[in-house]
């Protein structure tokens, strides 16, 4: 018998420990593949756009499912936070660069 160490329902992957590592990995880089693509034609996009666009593709992701995301390590939730402040600087056309802290500041995050 083959044994699995981690299973798929609902798109979100369930390893042996319940730590959700291998499901947050796999969010992560989704997301970020997807920032990439919108930072692509975000010149053709307007500001109101580029928000519904980065809410609809980036934050419905890291909201589905994650009530069973609580009580996970404080590294797996700085991933969940490099996500969404790439999206900010993404939206606000901000520098990587600079302090994201007064971006965040007037969004909806």
């Amino acid at each position: 018998i083959n044994v699995k160490l981690s299973a798929r329902n609902l798109s979100v992957i369930f390893d042996c420990d319940l730590t959700f590592e291998p499901y947050v990995k796999k969010l992560v880089q989704s997301c970020f593949f997807r920032l990439r693509s919108i930072m692509k034609i975000k010149s053709v996009l307007s500001y109101s756009n580029r928000e519904k666009v980065i809410h609809s593709l980036i934050f419905s992701r890291l909201d589905f499912c994650n009530s069973l995301l609580s009580g996970i390590n404080q590294k797996l939730i700085l991933r969940f936070l490099q996500v969404q402040n790439a999206a900010a600087q993404l939206l606000s056309g901000s520098s990587r660069w600079h302090h994201i802290t007064p971006v965040l500041a007037p969004c909806s995050f």
